[in-house]
């Protein structure tokens, strides 16, 4: 789902059962500051925050053996200091049968006329945003970046979560 795109809530009354479990991987200081603000801010979150890809996935294989995976992980693609970036994250949070909601922030967005995110650079060339879903990826957010793409993305995740433990009869 587009950054800013409103998905219908769930009825008033019905709260999630348990908190939305959020993983950040973002090792730009000021950004990772920002982002651990707007999240701090959030009730109904259990949040994790790292700033690299070991970190990220000793994090993602503890919640996964308690039986308590994360239900998003927005992971930085050029994490400073590793070979595959954020991918490593993204492909150690998609190895189990639970599969969260992906978010891919990145610097090297490449964005169509009307400033939409159509794919990600590489070193190896561009990735198109369907070879990106196909890797896991839900979503590419471009930076810079504001809050307001974190806030609705926190809103829809906790919807959805109380959808499929509520669900309609």
């Amino acid at each position: 789902m587009p950054p800013g795109e409103i998905r219908p809530q769930s009825p008033e009354g019905e709260v999630s059962r348990r908190d939305l479990r959020l993983l950040v991987v973002e090792d730009d200081v000021p950004l990772s500051t920002l982002i651990k603000r707007i999240f701090d801010s959030q009730k109904g979150l259990e949040k994790a925050f790292c700033d690299n890809r070991p970190e990220a996935v000793k994090l993602i294989e503890e919640a996964n053996s308690r039986g308590k995976p994360f239900d998003v992980v927005i992971t930085d693609k050029g994490l400073i200091g590793e070979p595959d970036g954020g991918f490593g994250v993204i492909e150690a949070a998609n190895s189990r049968e639970y599969k969260p909601y992906i978010v891919l922030l990145t610097g090297s967005a490449v964005k169509d006329a009307v400033g939409k995110v159509s794919g990600v650079m590489t070193n190896e060339g561009g990735l198109a945003l369907d070879a990106l879903k196909k890797m896991g990826i839900n979503e590419v957010w471009g930076k810079p970046i504001g809050i307001g793409p974190f806030i609705d993305l926190v809103d829809v995740q906790k919807a959805e979560l109380s959808e499929l433990e509520n669900p309609q009869a």
